[in-house]
């Protein structure tokens, strides 16, 4: 869980500073505490907590990482289980996950039981002018593209043998 502590006592101080003092009416009746105001505490400590999940907002609780928080443990689990999750925490929540390296997913492949007898096609492609030796497995369905110079006999004879020689390196009976 990437949470972190931010001191942010001086950017506060500043602000209300530049505010001026603050004062907040009283009504004649005093602020009793009812459960629906626990559940509006709860909900805005999870909004400025930046929607944690349940478990990391009672770790925060827990810890000591928030200071002057009128609201418990209790509170946070009673209200997630009358009101459930906010919306921001389920939706907000996308767990990266690391690609494979190509050593990772080839070691896997080669546990993938593939069929070693394969049937070789080759052909000769032209892209601008350019001479390239094309050949196609099956069932394996693999192509492999190089760059001839020539279309000669002498030219093809060294290339073809290098494709195959590519095949059986990998376990592979052409």
């Amino acid at each position: 869980h990437s949470l972190y502590v931010a001191n942010m006592e001086a950017l506060i101080k500043r602000a209300n500073a530049a505010q001026g003092p603050h004062t907040y009416p009283l009504s004649s009746n005093a602020r009793h505490c009812t459960p629906i105001d626990k559940w509006k505490e709860q909900r805005e400590f999870i909004r400025r907590a930046g929607f944690p999940s349940l478990r990391d907002a009672v770790d925060m609780i827990k810890s000591g990482m928030v200071m002057d928080a009128d609201i418990t443990v209790q509170d946070l689990y009673r209200a997630n289980a009358i009101y459930g999750n906010e919306v921001a925490v389920v939706k907000g929540k996308l767990k990266e996950r690391k690609t494979r390296s190509v050593l990772e997913r080839y070691e896997i492949s080669k546990q993938v039981g593939v069929q070693v007898e394969q049937i070789m096609f080759s052909d000769l492609a032209y892209i601008e002018g350019i001479t390239f030796l094309v050949t196609i497995t099956a069932p394996l369905g693999l192509w492999m593209v190089s760059h001839i110079d020539d279309t000669s006999s002498r030219t093809l004879k060294n290339e073809l043998p290098r494709a195959l020689d590519t095949y059986q390196a990998k376990g592979f009976k052409v």
